[in-house]
């Protein structure tokens, strides 16, 4: 029998959470196309097993073990966690040395704690590096031949451009949401803090990937932009925090995942791991103030960086934290002015949410300073389609121009607008005749869009904007018409204020106060 033949492929196993299964179905599929074996839960465990049993045996008789961790999963408690747990313990079995646990993050996720001795692979975007550490000698012996590991990589990195065009297409262009980011960049290169102030579906995650790109933040701060740090704390671990070392702690994990990123920044990552640990050991909030203020100065001071933390979706955060703990901020900020910042999205303005005297302190340092993120320019708009339409794989044939009329450049619109058009088979008739717009209002999935929006707003809010869409102008308070006028839900024409979207005022007009 030819030796080939009595050679096992690798056996990999994939560790994730069920949110991410779509994606990690993707990686099992290219993995056995690169020659290994997956081990994937729902193709290996028959009905009537044991999955916990039979997820231990695999993992203890792979040669490889890949954890997929994303926002979604690092937040989740349970089963996700256990297994997690238990490759990392079995992973302590295996010689010194030896690649057995490999990380990989499915988005821009900080890395769980837990991982933060080993170094860690995106993907898709960095699938050819995951191929390199699998096709290094594993436990078991079996070896994949480089040659095999280097025709995977290169057709991997031909698959993968189209991919990247696809999902970065709507932000290729530097000049994307340049009307928000001039402002942005503004107060980031001043190191003064501010809000961002919006509604649902107007592409509010897109705009905070895109601030995070090294091309960005050249073009908008110049030189200084490789020692500006922006830093986003992630929203689905805010959640979690009941107490204030835990606030600092998700801190200092957000300055973790920007050190990683630096390739000679190794000195200050041992640094911050051990300020971390001895956080997560002591669980003291004095101590966790104290550590973030000596971390945060050493950069600014010593190291002259500028810090701006992003803190994403920050309405309860602000309502519920302790006033101390936001007099320690502002104290920080202090003994690092004009090189430390903070940066929050709200969905409500400062003073619905807290009364200010309350938090004077933090109240005084940001609230004079926002920016609304309203709906997508037409240029903006068009280039968001042109990425549905690589992603789906379907080009429109109406005029472009009706979606951004139609859509008032809101995301989500924009993206229920293309859905119909891509699916339903008598769209195209229907956007030729005169009533196009009050076809469109009545679809399914943009019914729901709007329902959406609706619901990301307060009472008071959603009466406005239904006074608002049946004239009744005088019946509204200026200080939340201004309110919405900043989320972009508003617009003025000919001196006449106005529902942004036509699909929204019918969508308006059809409900009863």
């Amino acid at each position: 029998m030819p030796s080939s033949s009595r050679k096992k492929k690798l056996l990999v196993f994939l560790s994730h959470a069920k949110e991410d299964k779509a994606k990690v179905r993707k990686l099992c599929q290219q993995l056995k196309e690169d020659g290994f074996n997956p081990w994937l839960d729902e193709e290996k465990i028959l009905p009537g097993h044991d999955r916990r049993l039979e997820i231990e045996k695999a993992q203890r008789v792979s040669d490889a073990i890949i954890l997929c961790f994303s926002e979604k999963s690092i937040g989740k408690e349970g089963y996700v966690q256990r297994e997690y747990k238990q490759a990392m313990d079995i992973s302590k079995e295996k010689p010194e040395g030896v690649i057995f646990v490999i990380p990989v993050r499915l988005d821009k996720c900080d890395v769980p704690f837990f991982l933060k001795d080993l170094q860690w692979v995106d993907y898709p975007s960095n699938y050819e590096r995951l191929l390199l550490s699998l096709g290094t000698k594993s436990t078991s012996g079996r070896l994949l031949k480089p040659s095999k590991v280097k025709k995977a990589i290169t057709r991997n990195k031909i698959l993968r451009t189209t991919e990247t065009e696809d999902t970065a297409s709507p932000v290729i262009n530097i000049s994307y949401r340049q009307e928000v980011l001039a402002e942005f960049f503004k107060f980031v290169k001043r190191g003064e803090s501010f809000y961002l102030l919006g509604g649902s579906g107007f592409g509010k995650k897109r705009l905070f990937d895109f601030v995070l790109r090294r091309d960005v933040l050249s073009r908008y701060i110049g030189a200084s932009a490789e020692d500006t740090w922006i830093l986003k704390v992630n929203p689905y671990l805010l959640e979690t925090v009941k107490n204030v070392w835990a606030f600092y702690e998700l801190l200092f994990r957000s300055l973790l995942l920007e050190l990683n990123t630096h390739e000679n920044a190794s000195n200050f990552v041992e640094e911050v791991v051990q300020l971390d640990a001895q956080i997560i050991e002591r669980k003291d909030d004095l101590l966790a103030s104290r550590f973030f203020g000596l971390a945060v100065n050493k950069f600014c001071q010593r190291y002259n960086k500028n810090l701006c933390f992003l803190f994403d979706e920050f309405d309860e955060a602000y309502r519920s934290l302790p006033r101390e703990l936001f007099s320690e901020l502002r104290a920080i900020r202090e003994e690092n002015r004009g090189k430390l910042s903070y940066v929050f999205f709200l969905r409500n303005t400062p003073e619905m949410l807290r009364p200010p005297n309350d938090v004077w302190a933090i109240y005084e340092l940001f609230s004079q300073n926002v920016i609304g993120i309203g709906p997508y320019t037409g240029a903006d708009t068009f280039a968001f389609i042109q990425q549905l339409e690589e992603r789906y794989e379907h080009r429109l044939t109406i005029e472009k121009g009706k979606v951004y009329l139609a859509s008032g450049g809101h995301a989500g619109l924009i993206a229920a607008i293309f859905k119909i058009l891509s699916e339903n088979p008598i769209a195209k008739d229907e956007f030729s005749k005169p009533n196009w717009l009050d076809w469109l209002s009545q679809q399914h999935v943009v019914l729901a869009e709007c329902d959406n929006i609706l619901a990301s707003l307060d009472e008071v809010e959603r009466q406005t904007l239904l006074s608002i869409s049946q004239n009744e102008i005088n019946k509204t308070s200026i200080l939340v018409t201004r309110v919405l006028a900043l989320k972009g839900m508003l617009r003025i024409e000919e001196n006449k204020i106005g529902i942004f979207s036509p699909i929204l005022k019918n969508y308006l007009s059809s409900m009863k106060k």
